[in-house]
């Protein structure tokens, strides 16, 4: 099998942690990392002697030579870096939670699907021995039928401000930081419980199986100076096979000696499971009805934890290269669907507390806004211009789309080329809708607002295109830029008409930006 490139998006420890991880794998064959900073990525690649260093996101999603993109940034950006990974054709492995809620996770599965990349939440539990040993001692009825769940996560986190832990506008709290994984931990034994229960001739336990959802949930929260929970408590009631499962977890960020609060109990009606630092676990315990200890298995990492997952993505992009399996988005151990059921969960608890982040207030705004008919619009003296890209494979077939609100009217724009990349065709949507103003004799004193789901081109045009043309078009990494042509043809109309570039999220119902990908979509030949 070809060797696997990986390039890393983020520079903090738990990057450091895969990138050891990704040395000692004999199917890797390079390593790039990206940080905000060339400066911040050559001391990352030197300390963890990482092949190439990016001073920025993009120049590492666009680049032709990876295969494999790690995410590891604060929860707040890994909707935004995975599509526009996958939108370059890149298979993604981003770090829990995959995002901050299910209707965000929704877009990064419509977008898998559509571009046939594979896409994985580093839920690293799910792939270590231990943890997978204890949850095969319960489908296989060791401890006879599940009765009651206990996993806790908490620390004592420092406070410093600015920390992604505890600042509302990066997702902030516990429940999103480490009670993912007691929940996780939770709905995949009630899997493995429903498995042995459906053995045991209880057929209704196969709703369980397809779907381990609680039916009831009841919590209690501790909300800290910063807006997020600082510690909570739940109780997740399942029905397996019209027997109640209870699991009671809590998760803390500011715990004392919250280190001791780690520890995972899976009670049977004939036995019970004990993880120390389930999360983590590199033993596990069995004991009889009779407490008991039966069996004491330890399962050292071979590095760090992070190889399981490394090399459970690595199969199934060989999988898909080899024609195994065919469009292989997604892993059998840790499916979209576990992603998905997990991040509901999540969804119902925050919504109990009330607990919901400044930008998902946005969102919803936003959303409410664009109800509006065309109609209804007034641009007063100014245009409006939204634009997006679409590629069908990278390269592949491309299109572009784009709509103008000005005077009172709306123009609907598209166009699109045989063997292009997403990056290309969103440039183009910007150039050809800029190009209409000359067109519609649009005097350039006019104010224009142009809005674009792909940060590759809004900050290309805002900030990076001064220093790429002072470099002789030459990128900080001293590498040729990418489509020189379309942005020499951008800077020209950005300059003339003053645009004002704004960053809409993308596949988040706005309702221009859903008008513009269908009329991308529709355009590609």
């Amino acid at each position: 099998m070809k060797k696997i490139n990986w390039g890393i998006i983020g520079a903090g420890n738990i990057a450091g942690a895969m990138a050891k991880a990704l040395s000692h794998n004999s199917d890797v064959a390079n390593c790039a990392i990206a940080a905000r900073s060339l400066e911040k990525a050559k001391s990352f690649a030197q300390q963890w002697k990482v092949s190439k260093a990016y001073g920025s996101y993009e120049e590492l999603l666009t680049a032709p030579d990876i295969d494999v993109v790690y995410i590891a940034t604060p929860h707040v950006n890994h909707v935004e870096l995975s599509i526009a990974a996958m939108k370059n054709g890149k298979s993604v492995l981003c770090e829990k939670p995959a995002c901050v809620n299910a209707s965000d996770f929704k877009k990064i599965m419509e977008v898998s699907k559509e571009t046939g990349c594979f896409f994985m939440e580093a839920m690293w539990t799910k792939f270590h021995p231990a943890f997978n040993q204890a949850m095969k001692w319960i489908e296989e009825g060791k401890i006879g039928f599940l009765k009651q769940i206990h996993a806790d996560f908490a620390g004592n986190m420092t406070y410093v401000k600015g920390s992604r832990v505890y600042e509302k506008e990066l997702a902030g709290g516990a429940l999103l930081d480490v009670g993912i994984y007691p929940v996780t931990a939770a709905v995949s034994a009630i899997r493995c419980a429903s498995s042995y229960a459906k053995k045991q001739g209880k057929k209704e336990a196969l709703k369980t199986i397809e779907q381990p959802a609680p039916y009831k949930i009841a919590s209690s929260v501790r909300m800290g100076e910063t807006g997020v929970d600082y510690y909570n408590s739940m109780s997740l009631t399942f029905d397996i096979a019209g027997t109640d499962v209870i699991a009671h977890l809590s998760s803390g960020i500011d715990v004392t000696c919250g280190e001791l609060m780690r520890s995972a109990w899976f009670i049977g009606s004939e036995g019970v499971i004990h993880m120390n630092d389930f999360f983590m676990a590199q033993s596990v315990e069995l004991f009889n009805s009779q407490s008991k200890k039966i069996e004491d298995i330890s399962y050292p990492f071979d590095v760090n934890g992070y190889e399981y997952e490394v090399r459970e993505v690595n199969a199934c992009i060989a999988r898909n290269k080899t024609g195994a399996i065919p469009h292989c988005i997604e892993s059998g151990v840790h499916s979209h669907a576990d992603t998905f059921n997990v991040l509901t969960i999540l969804d119902t608890l925050r919504k109990d507390w009330g607990l919901v982040y400044p930008f998902e207030k946005l969102a919803v705004q936003e959303t409410e806004t664009e109800t509006e008919t065309e109609t209804d619009i007034d641009t007063g003296d100014g245009v409006i211009i939204y634009t997006d890209g679409a590629c069908s494979g990278n390269p592949g077939k491309g299109g572009w789309g784009a709509v103008l609100l000005a005077n009172g009217k709306e123009l609907r724009l598209s166009g699109g080329e045989a063997k292009t990349t997403n990056n290309r065709m969103e440039l183009c949507g910007a150039i050809f809708a800029l190009k209409e103003l000359e067109k519609l004799s649009i005097d350039s004193s006019r104010s224009i607002t142009l809005y674009i789901d792909s940060q590759y081109v809004k900050n290309g045009i805002t900030s990076w295109i001064e220093s790429w043309k002072k470099n002789g078009w030459k990128t900080a990494a001293k590498e040729p830029v990418k489509n020189q042509d379309l942005w020499v043809m951008l800077d020209a109309l950005h300059k003339k008409y003053s645009v004002q570039w704004k960053w809409v999220k993308g596949h988040a119902g706005n309702k221009y930006n859903e008008i513009c990908d269908e009329l991308a979509r529709n355009a590609q030949i």
